[in-house]
Order: C-alpha cells, then sequence, then structure tokens
C-alpha cells in the first residue's frame, strides 16, 4: 500500500513540475502540505491546536498565497 501512494506522490509530482511555469511552485505546496497535516491530527488524533501552531499554519498558508499571486 505504501509503495502504491510513493508510485503515485513521485508520478503527481513529476506532473506538477511539467505543467507548472516555475518549480518552486510545486515545492513550495508540497511543502505546505504540513499545514493539513497538522490538521488532521488535531481532528482525528486529538492533538493540541495551540496557538504556535494556529499561527504557523495561518503563516504558511498565506505565503503560499501570496506566492501565487
Amino acid at each position: 500500500m505504501i509503495g502504491v501512494f510513493a508510485s503515485s506522490f513521485n508520478y503527481f509530482m513529476q506532473v506538477g513540475f511539467n505543467l507548472a511555469p516555475n518549480v518552486g511552485y510545486v515545492n513550495a505546496a508540497n511543502a505546505s502540505s504540513i499545514s493539513l497535516l497538522t490538521l488532521l491530527s488535531a481532528y482525528f488524533f486529538k492533538d493540541d491546536l495551540n496557538k504556535r501552531k494556529l499561527i504557523g499554519i495561518f503563516g504558511v498558508t498565506a505565503g503560499l498565497m501570496l506566492l501565487f499571486l
């Protein structure tokens, strides 16, 4: 199962590299996935979302939006 997801991830990263006007956009979007992972871990595993984590999520999301403008 992990192999299927890893292969899919690599395939879609290559597609993104080919389609994006700048490969930095793909890398930035990939790095921002930590925000979604933090929110999902808070929901599924009842992890605490303290002020520091929320500021980090907001900062990453705002930075990504500014990058894509």
